[in-house]
């Protein structure tokens, strides 16, 4: 139901610029784990953590205003040795050759992962492109986003990772999301969700375009923030919606789906 309420508004309305930056994320050429703006008079360059990378796990690159990219650094087991190194040169860019560097806008949450939760992305991600070179229908992953319940390491909790996926055969994407409980001495997946799009509650008022992870409760019950394309207008739309994950790729509503339209 659309509910247009004060209060529905103020819930959901946070959750836009998530759906806004995933969406331009989607649309993109690289998947950014960490990126960074640099320029100085007649110069600019962006300082990615590329995750995963064209080649490897995670590539540090630096493009210019041309888009011409170049690979300092990279990693097939440990992407916070790109990260480090990202921050490393950016450090550089700025004390010695006079750059102004900015953060460039969040998207996908994976910065903010603990270095545990961290180590549990590079193992899922690297079991997802081993599945996906290896499969008798290939496809590669292409961006990621991640949610967790804490981001304090060592810390019990749950963490959600959204893969987003491409058959490389049309500029169709479809996801897959892994619900995992971390109690810091193991950790395990708890379900596998693919196409989070259509789990959202269904109506005849609207179709669900997109489906973003935005939180993750120490429960398990994911928050998704959508874009909404109503059936009898042209509106643009963002909704939200809590459903609680079980296994075997089971969910619960926790929250309706609701949406507000501008």
């Amino acid at each position: 139901m659309n509910d247009s309420s004060s209060i529905h508004q103020k819930r959901i309305l946070p959750l836009i610029h998530a759906v806004v930056f995933s969406c331009l994320m989607l649309s993109a050429s690289t998947a950014t784990a960490l990126e960074f703006f640099c320029e100085v008079t007649g110069d600019e360059r962006f300082i990615r953590v590329e995750l995963p990378g064209q080649i490897h796990l995670c590539e540090v690159t630096v493009t210019n205003r041309v888009n011409e990219r170049r690979v300092m650094w990279y990693a097939n087991n440990d992407s916070l040795f790109c990260s480090a190194k990202a921050y490393e040169l950016r450090d550089k860019y700025i004390d010695q050759w006079g750059f102004e560097c900015s953060n460039w806008p969040d998207t996908d949450g994976i910065d903010d992962l603990s270095a545990r939760q961290r180590n549990i992305l590079d193992q899922q991600l690297k079991a997802l492109i081993s599945e996906g070179r290896n499969s008798v229908e290939p496809f590669t992953v292409v961006g990621v986003k991640a949610a967790a319940s804490s981001l304090v390491n060592n810390t019990a909790g749950a963490i959600a990772f959204q893969f987003f996926l491409s058959d490389n055969t049309n500029d169709a994407l479809t996801d897959r999301t892994y619900v995992i409980l971390d109690d810091t001495e193991q950790w395990r997946v708890l379900t596998q969700l693919d196409k989070l799009a259509t789990l959202v509650d269904k109506s005849a008022d609207y179709q669900v375009s997109t489906a973003i992870v935005a939180s993750i409760s120490e429960a398990g019950a994911i928050e998704i923030a959508t874009s909404v394309k109503p059936t009898k207008n042209k509106a643009n739309c963002q909704g939200s919606q809590v459903l609680l994950t079980l296994q075997n790729g089971d969910v619960k509503t926790r929250t309706p789906h609701r949406y507000v339209c501008s």
